[in-house]
């Protein structure tokens, strides 16, 4: 779901399960039904959010309510942690 209200955000809900994800967008979870297809669309999704400055709210990260993220070769990295109230 992409949201904007001044600051760009996307709620990718169960497309990622756990940080090391960012880095490791490829990398699947025992909860990916499809892991293939799960990494193809985190990858896209978060090269889409990179480009737009984005912010991308998972459902799952402990402690924080998402994160900014750069497009680093073929990985990802958090640019900045977001705290949400």
């Amino acid at each position: 779901v992409w949201l904007d209200a001044g600051v760009p955000a996307v709620f990718v809900g169960d497309l990622t399960h756990c940080p090391i994800q960012i880095p490791r967008p490829a990398d699947a979870c025992a909860f990916d039904v499809d892991p293939v297809a799960a990494a193809v669309t985190r990858n896209r999704v978060f090269t889409e959010a990179s480009r737009a400055r984005a912010a991308v709210i998972p459902a799952h990260y402990p402690g924080h309510g998402g994160a900014t993220l750069v497009a680093r070769g073929d990985a990802f990295m958090v640019d900045d942690w977001l705290e949400l109230p």
